[in-house]
C-alpha cells in the first residue's frame, strides 16, 4: 500500500527539492510515534521503516524544514482524521483548564503577551483564533467559570455519546474515546484530593488570569489534510462546539471571517497551527490583511514526524523578504517553542508568494 509521496518542492512555498539542502537534524528521528502508529498499524507495515525513507531538507528560499516524500493524502486522512483524531496538547491544555484553571503554556506566559500586546496597540478591544482554540489566548484570558458551564450544567456536551453513537464509531476510536474520558473523571477525583491536601497544608492554587477576552473574540477552525480539524473530539464534544460556549466567543469560518475589511481585527492569534495548514503563507497573508498585529507560536527544531513541514525561527526571520512590509519581532522563546509578533505598514497586497 503507497502511503507517502513525493513532491519534488518545499510544500511552503514550492522551490525545487533539487536546490535545497538535506538537514538530518531538522526531524527527530522517532519522533510522533504516537500520531503515525495507528497508520502503520491499519497498513500492516513496520512504523520505523516508513519513518525512515521521509528525508528532511532545508529549503533555500522560505527557510522552512520539511520531509519528502511525507504522507500522501489517504495517509493524512488516516492519520488526523480517523488513526490519531485527537490533538493531544490542546485536549490537554482544555483538561488541566477545567480540573486546575491551568492555562496554557506559552514562551513567557500569557499575562506578558497580553501586555506586549497592550504596548503595540493599546486596549484591544478585537481578538480572532485560528485552528485550535486550546492553544492560546482564548483558553488563556477566558474567565475560569466558563469551565463550570462545560462541566456542571445540564446542556453540557461534556459527556460521552450513547450507545447508539458509540456502534457507529470505529471500535479503535470507541476505545480510545472511552479510556480518555474514564481517565478524566479519574484526573478529576485526584484533583480533589492535590486540592485538598494543598489547602491542609496551607498552599493555595495561583489564581487565574485577570486579564479578559475582549468583547469581540472570534474562533475560526480550519480545514485541512495536515489538521485534526472537524474531526477532534473528546468527552463526546469537537473543540469547536465546545469554544462556542465560551463567553463572548463566536465561531466563524475562513471564508466568512475573510470577508472583513482591512485591520477588522486588533489582534489575530495563530498558535502552532501555521505548521499544519496546507497554505501556510497564503494563510499568513490573510490573517495580515485583517488584523493590525498577529501574534504566531511556532514549534522549533527537532520537529516530529507527524509534520510535512517545520516554521521554526529562521522561517520568522525570513517572511520580510517574502512578504513586503511584513515587520517580525521575536517575544519570547523557551527552547521547544518561539513567540513571534509579524505585522505590515498598510494594506497587504495579495501577491505570489
Amino acid at each position: 500500500m503507497q502511503l507517502l509521496e513525493t513532491l519534488g518542492k518545499c510544500p511552503v512555498c514550492s522551490f525545487p527539492t533539487g536546490s535545497n539542502n538535506k538537514r538530518d537534524d531538522a526531524f527527530e528521528i522517532r519522533g510522533g510515534r504516537e500520531y503515525l502508529s495507528p497508520l502503520a498499524d491499519t497498513a500492516k507495515i513496520v512504523l520505523d521503516d516508513l519513518m525512515a525513507q521521509m528525508q528532511s531538507y532545508e529549503c533555500s528560499n522560505c527557510r522552512a524544514f520539511y520531509l519528502e516524500p511525507w504522507l500522501n493524502p489517504y495517509a493524512r486522512s488516516r492519520t488526523f482524521i480517523t488513526g490519531h483524531p485527537i490533538h493531544n496538547v490542546g485536549w490537554r491544555n482544555l483538561q488541566q483548564w477545567t480540573e486546575r484553571g491551568l492555562i496554557p503554556e506559552i514562551p513567557g506566559g500569557i499575562d506578558s503577551l497580553y501586555e506586549r500586546i497592550r504596548t503595540r496597540v493599546g486596549n484591544f478591544n478585537s481578538y480572532v483564533e485560528f485552528g485550535c482554540p486550546f492553544q492560546g489566548l482564548i483558553l488563556g484570558l477566558a474567565p475560569y467559570e466558563d469551565s463550570e458551564l462545560l462541566t456542571r450544567t445540564s446542556a453540557s456536551q461534556f459527556a460521552m455519546p450513547t450507545k447508539h453513537a458509540h456502534r457507529r464509531l470505529l471500535p479503535p476510536l470507541y476505545w480510545y474515546l472511552k479510556l480518555s474520558n474514564n481517565i478524566f473523571r479519574l484526573s478529576q477525583f485526584l484533583t480533589v484530593i492535590r486540592k485538598t491536601r494543598d489547602r491542609i497544608r496551607g498552599r493555595h492554587q495561583s489564581s487565574a488570569s485577570v486579564f479578559r477576552l475582549p468583547e469581540r473574540s472570534t474562533f475560526v477552525p480550519l480545514q485541512s489534510s495536515r489538521f485534526w480539524s472537524t474531526n477532534c473530539s473528546m468527552f463526546g464534544a469537537s473543540c469547536t462546539a465546545l469554544v462556542s460556549r465560551f463567553s463572548n466567543v463566536t465561531v466563524s469560518t475562513r471564508p466568512e471571517i475573510l470577508k472583513a475589511e482591512t485591520h477588522y481585527y486588533d489582534v489575530a492569534g495563530l498558535f502552532n497551527v501555521l505548521d499544519h495548514q496546507d497554505d501556510p503563507l497564503i494563510l499568513l497573508r490573510e490573517v495580515l490583511k485583517i488584523s493590525k498585529l498577529v501574534v504566531c507560536m511556532s514549534h522549533d527544531a527537532p520537529f516530529s514526524r507527524q509534520h510535512n513541514f517545520g516554521l521554526g525561527r529562521e522561517f520568522f526571520y525570513n517572511l520580510p523578504r517574502i512578504i513586503d512590509g511584513c515587520e517580525i519581532e521575536l517575544i519570547g522563546e523557551d527552547g521547544a517553542n518561539s513567540l513571534f509578533f509579524v505585522s505590515v505598514q498598510g494594506e497587504l497586497v495579495h501577491g505570489a508568494i
